[in-house]
């Protein structure tokens, strides 16, 4: 990781990019933002994540279940509806 930050801080002092310049700024966090991360730390962010999965299930499934229904309804311009 450290070698792709080297080789993008090169690019970015080649080509003054905005957008370029802030990938490269993103980039040279990584290290120290991996450094922060705890393993028990991560483990209860997946729990909370699958915990919110597994509620927000059931409303995804509503949902689909209304969009196959509207999907469902004929057109009322549809050819099957012309008479």
């Amino acid at each position: 990781m450290q070698s792709l930050t080297t080789a993008l801080n090169e690019l970015g002092s080649v080509q003054k990019s905005d957008g370029l310049n802030s990938a490269v700024n993103a980039l040279r966090k990584i290290p120290d933002i991996i450094d922060s991360l705890d393993d028990s730390k991560l483990s209860r962010f997946a729990t909370q994540m699958n915990k919110v999965a597994a509620s927000i299930h059931p409303l995804a499934t509503e949902m689909q279940k209304s969009i196959q229904w509207i999907f469902g309804v004929p057109h009322p311009y549809s050819k099957d509806n012309i008479k």
